[in-house]
């Protein structure tokens, strides 16, 4: 069965009625995975990664230890599942408004970081998540493949990564990340545009490079 998409795991998962319930194998293994990755989302974003455990998981998402351990090997593994969907959230966001724009360049690539950049805004658990968290966690690049991903996209030369696009991503990042640290979520689509610009300078003056 599909995954749950991130944002979607932020609405009310109704919890199995107890004993007997008739409802399908399939339904009640995804039910408790959506509930497990929403419960350590929820966490995460209280308390950090650092402080986050398995017996506050299981609290939180109403299931029995045994049951977590059926889906996750640990703590780590169910936080990669939950970044791993955070991470699909922003990227989609901003291929969609890449692909929805009908100008290109420059309007490509600023729809796409406008749109990303508006779902973390919208979304506190999911900025802190990606921008952060996953930092400490020691996973991922802290949010810079998404925008590596987007930028690929909204330069119709150069749709496989190049040095430019790679360095912009990070300092993207790092941009959105202070932002993210000093609870200024409403200044990130202020970034959008200044970020644009400098980003379509960067790979005007960039050329493709293969990939190790």
């Amino acid at each position: 069965m599909k995954e749950e998409g991130f944002e979607n795991l932020h609405l009310a998962l109704a919890r199995l009625p107890p004993g007997r319930h008739g409802l399908p194998r399939e339904f009640v293994i995804q039910n408790q995975r959506s509930r497990i990755l929403l419960a350590m989302t929820r966490i995460v974003a209280e308390v950090g990664y650092a402080k986050a455990n398995v017996p506050r998981v299981v609290a939180e998402a109403a299931i029995s230890r045994r049951t977590f351990f059926e889906h996750f090997e640990g703590k780590a593994d169910c936080f990669a599942a939950v970044y791993e969907l955070a991470i699909e959230q922003i990227v989609k966001a901003g291929l969609e408004a890449v692909a929805n724009e009908k100008g290109e360049g420059e309007r490509q690539l600023g729809a796409g970081l406008e749109a990303a950049l508006g779902l973390l805004a919208r979304e506190p658990e999911l900025a802190r998540i990606c921008m952060l968290e996953s930092l400490v966690a020691k996973l991922g690049s802290g949010g810079s493949d998404a925008f590596l991903a987007i930028l690929a996209a909204g330069d119709p030369r150069h749709r496989a990564s190049t040095v430019g696009q790679r360095m912009t991503a990070g300092g993207i990042a790092a941009a959105v990340r202070e932002r993210v640290r000093l609870g200024e979520l409403e200044a990130l689509l202020e970034l959008a545009e200044g970020i644009t610009e400098v980003a379509s300078r960067i790979v005007d003056a960039d050329d493709p490079v293969d990939e190790p």
